[in-house]
């Protein structure tokens, strides 16, 4: 989803895969 922020995608699904992987509003409106 979030192809652009691919180094904060694995850094934020160490805290918050579930958010991260399946919706992401914060980075990714």
């Amino acid at each position: 989803k979030r192809k652009k922020r691919s180094t904060a995608t694995e850094t934020d699904s160490l805290q918050k895969p579930k958010k991260v992987s399946e919706d992401d509003p914060e980075e990714d409106p």
